[in-house]
């Protein structure tokens, strides 16, 4: 901390990921004003006490924040409770009610949200999350490939097409991804849901032929889709393939090539 404290007045972005804060270093991180993008992941130290230490200090340009917490929700509460109208870009792994209301209060102008390793069985209601979040643009839901319900989570969230705001533009999905699941994102028959839904990407390691006939007559009945990106198993398979050769050629659709789906 102390090599990063000389550089407390020039950087713009910062990430801990397993680090243990003591309260001088978090202290020192009081420090940083000029962040712009912040990032805490799975770091220990961060007690209630410890946390007022760190929100003394003043983030008027922080726009991006990302907190993964084991357990502790104060800090993400507290941070959104000092920070969060103007964040434009918000990152974390504890969906629950005292969360949930935090972000729909004080994140007015949040338009990007990335959820990461979450567990919805726990919180029925996550879907009213996107409800009030009404200028989302961007929204990443991940769960980690050696999770033990990643075949589950997403299905157990319960989310639907009419749970995510009009406002969305580009979803990408990189869970555990059942075809029931995958129908209630992708509607077809009300053009009224998720109207502006250009971008999107899936990445499910059980990707099949039956999710790429999903997505191709969701594109091909909607028609606004314009950029399609599929991860998953190494090989998609020619069917697969012949599908999105279809999209790209004769729907004008750009296919991100797997290895660059990680820049999307």
């Amino acid at each position: 901390m102390p090599s990063l404290y000389s550089k407390s007045k020039t950087l713009i972005m910062v990430k801990f990921k397993n680090v243990h804060f003591t309260e001088h270093s978090l202290k020192l991180l009081s420090n940083f004003e000029n962040l712009k993008h912040f990032e805490i992941w799975y770091c220990d130290g961060l007690s209630s006490n410890s946390c007022k230490i760190l929100l003394n200090g003043n983030f008027p340009n922080l726009i991006k924040l990302h907190l993964g917490c084991l357990e502790n929700q104060d800090l993400i509460t507290a941070f959104l409770d000092k920070i969060g109208f103007q964040l434009i870009q918000l990152g974390l792994n504890i969906i629950t009610d005292e969360t949930i209301k935090s972000i729909l209060i004080n994140c007015i102008n949040l338009k990007d949200l990335q959820i990461i390793d979450y567990h919805p069985m726990d919180h029925p209601g996550f879907f009213k999350l996107f409800h009030g979040l009404k200028v989302l643009e961007n929204l990443r839901i991940k769960i980690s490939q050696d999770h033990k319900h990643y075949d589950r989570m997403i299905l157990w969230a319960r989310i639907g097409s009419h749970d995510l705001p009009n406002s969305l533009k580009y979803l990408k999905l990189e869970c555990g991804l059942p075809i029931y699941q995958l129908k209630r994102f992708l509607e077809l028959r009300n053009n009224k849901v998720t109207p502006l839904l250009s971008t999107l990407i899936i990445n499910d390691l059980n990707f099949e032929y039956s999710h790429m006939e999903v997505i191709s007559n969701f594109v091909k009945k909607r028609g606004t889709l314009k950029v399609l990106g599929i991860g998953g198993p190494k090989k998609l398979g020619w069917r697969i393939s012949r599908e999105l050769r279809i999209l790209r050629e004769k729907y004008k659709v750009h296919i991100i090539p797997k290895e660059e789906l990680d820049q999307w």
